[in-house]
C-alpha cells in the first residue's frame, strides 16, 4: 500500500513539490500534518526517504490516517485493504 500511495502522489518522488505548492514530497504532505506527524519544521521534501517512509507509517497506522490521501481508494482497490 505504501509504495502504491507513494507512486501515485508524486511518482515516487521525494523531493516533489505539488504544482500549487501546498504538498510536499514522496506522500505529499502538507506541512500541517508533517509538523504534526514528525515535529520536524520545513517542507517533507527536505527529508529523506527513511524519515518521509516513517512518518507515512505512523500517519497510516493510526486508522485514519489512510483518509488523508485522495490515491487510498485506488490503490486499496488495487491491492485490498480496509475502507
Amino acid at each position: 500500500m505504501q509504495s502504491c500511495i507513494r507512486w501515485r502522489e508524486s511518482r515516487g518522488n521525494y523531493r516533489a513539490v505539488d504544482p500549487s505548492g501546498t504538498s510536499f514530497g514522496g506522500y505529499q504532505f502538507l506541512d500541517a500534518t508533517w509538523g504534526y506527524v514528525t515535529g520536524l519544521s520545513g517542507h517533507a521534501s527536505a527529508y529523506g526517504p527513511a524519515v518521509q517512509d516513517a512518518a507515512f507509517r505512523r500517519l497510516f497506522a493510526n486508522g485514519a490516517g489512510r483518509h488523508q490521501w485522495s490515491t487510498y481508494p485506488s490503490c486499496r482497490a488495487l491491492l485490498g485493504g480496509p475502507a
